[in-house]
């Protein structure tokens, strides 16, 4: 399944716009994409770890760790329905 309605975190309609998160979410989308470097070499759960650090290091709070704490486990559980291409 794809999501071509826009980028930020999540999925159409609900898209979070932030300034911390959205370039590391941007990246995550990207990275999900059918035939981008990230499908060919490395795994989802390489991705998804990557996504997390990205996350992480924009935190400057314990609210913003936690919110990507919560944005990988949402990327975990459902994020195979939307990745492109190889699983």
């Amino acid at each position: 399944m794809r999501d071509t309605q826009g980028t930020g975190c999540g999925i159409f309609p609900v898209l979070i716009k932030d300034k911390c998160m959205g370039p590391a979410c941007e990246w995550h989308d990207a990275a999900y994409t059918q035939g981008s470097w990230h499908q060919k070499h490395m795994t989802r759960a390489e991705v998804d770890r990557w996504f997390l650090q990205l996350m992480l290091q924009c935190a400057e709070n314990g609210f913003q760790r936690a919110r990507a704490q919560i944005y990988y486990r949402i990327v975990r559980a459902v994020g195979g329905v939307f990745r492109e291409g190889k699983p």
